[in-house]
């Protein structure tokens, strides 16, 4: 702000505004400072300085200048989110706390009721076939190979390097989900080591692993890292025999189900992948999105819905 001699004199650009512009490469046009209260004239107030400001604003952060509505010098408001926000240039809002709002394309549709089933009865080649007719082929990859399932086919993993790559954005959008599937743990899984794994990195995803650190079951989903993992537990899964697991979500609840019984629940779950963003880029079986151990174990029949099954649902499964 100028307190000097008149509204035509130029701003010294702020401390923040000389760190970004260096951090650019730009040189922060000299244009004449808002009039002090002082100095302030009705031609001056319509003069166009506040937008002048966020433009150049929104080049330092490397970024189109958004469309907002002034409400007063300097301040804009626009929606995100659904929500009403007030937007101001980076030189206002240094020493604070903010956020950074951004378009990145419009949110995925929701997934259909039935969104990928994999029964795993191929015999040769690297592909499994989606037979809800959606498309959504999975890949054995690694060592993985084909062997006897529970019933017809199954793929088994070496615990080295073997996995099913699932499509992507299988889940994508989803606000209620079930995955389900029947496993055979081959040995004592090693800690952290997945049954399922789904997501964008280690910031955002949802996993099921037969070995948590606390040696149980766990089913987790987080948009915020590890710290921020919401989890449901239970006891662990036997092992060299096929078991039937599934969880499933909607309306902040999320089961978890064993031979077709609920063995743990948590009614305050608020992530979901609608959470990860537009695009979730890794889905896997057998293996995680950290550096973790693989699984060797053998699956079969492994589904996902988007929509919660029910109780009875699930236990269908498991009975069949």
């Amino acid at each position: 702000m100028c307190d000097g001699p008149g509204p035509q004199e130029p701003c010294e650009p702020s401390v923040f505004e000389r760190f970004y512009a260096g951090q650019a490469g730009l040189k922060k046009p000299q244009e004449p400072c808002e009039p002090s209260a002082c100095h302030r004239t009705p031609a001056s107030a319509g003069s166009g300085a506040p937008a002048a400001r966020a433009a150049v604003a929104a080049r330092l952060i490397g970024r189109a200048p958004p469309v907002p509505r002034a409400v007063a010098p300097l301040r804009f408001s626009a929606t995100a989110g659904g929500e009403s926000v007030t937007l101001l240039p980076v030189a206002r809002v240094h020493h604070q706390h903010y956020n950074v709002y951004r378009l990145t394309g419009q949110p995925p549709t929701p997934p259909p009721a039935f969104a990928a089933w994999h029964r795993f009865d191929e015999t040769s080649g690297t592909t499994a076939a989606d037979a809800t007719g959606h498309g959504r082929t999975a890949r054995r990859t690694g060592g993985a190979s084909w062997t006897a399932g529970r019933t017809g086919g199954a793929v088994a993993l070496n615990g080295t390097d073997g996995h099913v790559t699932l499509a992507d954005d299988v889940l994508a959008g989803a606000g209620a989900y079930t995955l389900a599937t029947w496993v055979r743990l081959d040995g004592t899984p090693a800690t952290w080591a997945r049954i399922f794994d789904i997501g964008t990195g280690v910031t955002a995803n949802m996993f099921l692993t037969p070995a948590a650190d606390s040696g149980k079951l766990r089913f987790a989903i987080t948009a915020g890292g590890g710290g921020a993992e919401q989890r449901v537990e239970a006891d662990p899964l036997p092992t060299g025999r096929w078991v039937h697991v599934a969880v499933a979500y909607g309306s902040g609840t999320a089961v978890l189900y064993t031979d077709g019984r609920e063995v743990g629940r948590n009614t305050a779950v608020t992530v979901e992948p609608a959470h990860f963003g537009n695009h979730i880029r890794a889905g896997y079986l057998g293996r995680s999105q950290y550096p973790d151990p693989y699984l060797k174990a053998a699956f079969d029949d492994f589904r996902v819905y988007g929509r919660t099954l029910t109780a009875n649902e699930v236990a269908t499964l498991a009975r069949s």
